[in-house]
């Protein structure tokens, strides 16, 4: 199988407070060391957190979801080094028929 890359979706501090995962080991670091194909990380990544994954050579890419979801502008942020809006989860996913 010629798998062209591999996205992994680390444990949230959701997972960790009820125990789901006991260890903040990433998923990433793990599967990196069996696939040699680029490794996209994603799941709670600050601009601080995903530079440093990447300069470790864990990940090749990192995904942000619900960061990028409440700053359409977030490479802009990154780029002038300006804080992110704060996540509103009651506006990121609305059901059709609450829109209009």
């Amino acid at each position: 199988m010629h798998v062209g890359y591999l996205h992994v979706m680390e444990p949230d501090g959701n997972d960790l407070a009820t125990g789901l995962v006991q260890i903040r080991e990433t998923d990433a670091k793990r599967f990196r060391a069996m696939f040699d194909q680029t490794v996209i990380t994603n799941v709670g990544y600050s601009y601080e957190s995903g530079n440093a994954v990447l300069a470790s050579g864990v990940a090749d890419l990192v995904a942000y979801g619900k960061l990028f979801l409440a700053n359409p502008d977030l490479p802009q942020r990154f780029r002038v080094n300006a804080p992110s809006n704060p996540m509103d989860f009651a506006t990121f996913l609305r059901q059709r028929s609450e829109v209009g």
